[in-house]
């Protein structure tokens, strides 16, 4: 027994084999939508999301190519891959490694002046103590903090278990004493 309801012939729906205008209108729908539904500290990925939006309603329109999909799926496209996209960008909160990327790193927008600063300081000092280590330790750690296990690591950098756990914890252990020497504690 299907779950999916007989599409309402008084309802408006959407073109299933849409042309080139027919895209663009769509697309146009469903940016406005984002934007809407979009808060603004994310908003820099407005266009990631529409087009992850347009993408879903292309394969919508493919598996079912013979009915018309309504016109509130546009909204409930636009609107659950907005969602998608700020509990990835949520659950990413990452900091990059070069200054280049700041610009594209998500704030928060309850985190104060003061906390993005010591954060900034935090960020920066840590490139600086891993930019001091030796370059073993340095890759080893670098991994570690990406969120790779010990034996991961080993496998990526081609070293045996034993190594790569030496490695990784005097590593750790050297980015400790180093952070302690500029002031910044766990």
């Amino acid at each position: 027994m299907s779950c999916v309801s007989p599409v309402d012939a008084s309802r408006p729906t959407v073109p299933t084999s849409p042309g080139r205008a027919e895209d663009a209108a769509m697309r146009d729908k469903l940016a406005r939508i984002v934007a809407r539904a979009c808060p603004a500290w994310a908003s820099s990925h407005r266009d990631d999301i529409t087009q992850a939006a347009m993408m879903r309603m292309i394969r919508a329109q493919q598996q079912r190519p013979n009915d018309g999909l309504p016109a509130s799926y546009l909204w409930k496209v636009a609107y659950s891959a907005t969602i998608d996209e700020l509990r990835r960008l949520r659950a990413q909160r990452e900091v990059p490694m070069d200054d280049e990327h700041d610009g594209d790193r998500v704030v928060d927008p309850a985190q104060t002046p003061e906390d993005r600063l010591r954060a900034e300081h935090v960020a920066r000092s840590v490139r600086e103590c891993l930019s001091a280590l030796a370059e073993a330790r340095r890759q080893a750690v670098t991994l570690h903090l990406a969120g790779h296990s010990v034996p991961e690591s080993g496998r990526i950098l081609g070293w045996n278990a034993k190594r790569a756990e030496n490695l990784v914890y005097r590593g750790l252990a050297d980015l400790r004493k180093c952070l302690t020497s500029k002031g910044i504690e766990p």
